[in-house]
């Protein structure tokens, strides 16, 4: 069995256990750095299937992403922090859980990196990443 790990909201109504993610993804797509309130977002790959939690449903939101898919977003109504994002259409499979909601030293290092063509002229690719080639 594989090492679970447990991340939260800021006001611990949304929890969430995990098998330990390998890969991280890097968004630059608009929609990414709005929601973040950054200049990316950070999020963990994980089977929708795998996520244990007792949370309430969370609080979603329905829109065309960059790429024209779907991109379910969910937060927290009480805290307001960002939790997951889907894409029903593209990925059903999926959840990409937002990293910022692991304790440090629990998350891997960023894995891949896409809508790079929206990073400023001071921000430079994380080490080490791939990059979507189509989303540059």
């Amino acid at each position: 069995m594989s090492e679970l790990i447990t991340g939260s909201c800021n006001c611990g109504r949304h929890t969430y256990t995990i098998p330990k993610p390998t890969e991280m993804n890097l968004c630059h797509c608009i929609d990414c750095r709005k929601w973040a309130g950054a200049m990316h977002s950070a999020h963990l790959f994980v089977k929708t299937a795998d996520i244990q939690t007792s949370s309430p449903k969370p609080k979603t939101y329905t829109q065309n992403g960059d790429s024209g898919n779907p991109m379910e977003r969910a937060w927290c109504d009480d805290c307001g922090c960002g939790i997951w994002i889907r894409s029903p259409a593209n990925m059903p499979e999926l959840t990409f859980l937002k990293a910022g909601l692991f304790n440090p030293g629990e998350i891997p290092n960023p894995t891949m990196e896409n809508w790079l063509k929206n990073l400023e002229a001071w921000e430079t690719p994380a080490k080490g990443t791939k990059r979507a080639v189509d989303l540059n």
